[in-house]
């Protein structure tokens, strides 16, 4: 996927980086419901195996591009404050 953050230069410098941090917050809390919408970890236990192991490899996958996409943030912004 292409996120403005990883496309910052992208941007117009009078908007940056205000609007990449506003655009990445709205995406990380449409991240964040789908992860909380997701049965608890412990849930899980009492569904059948296969069941319970896609919701698990669900939530590592979100959790995993919320970290790699904080960190593609944090390097867009110090691209920009470094100029």
């Amino acid at each position: 996927m292409h996120y403005i953050w990883n496309r910052a230069e992208r941007v117009s410098k009078e908007l940056m980086p205000d609007r990449v941090i506003e655009c990445f917050a709205e995406w990380e809390s449409a991240e964040i419901e789908k992860l909380d919408a997701l049965l608890p970890f412990g849930e899980t236990e009492q569904l059948p195996p296969s069941v319970g192991k896609k919701i698990k490899s669900e939530r590592y996958r979100i959790k995993a591009r919320l970290k790699r996409e904080r960190a593609n943030l944090a390097t867009a912004v110090n691209k920009f404050n470094n100029k």
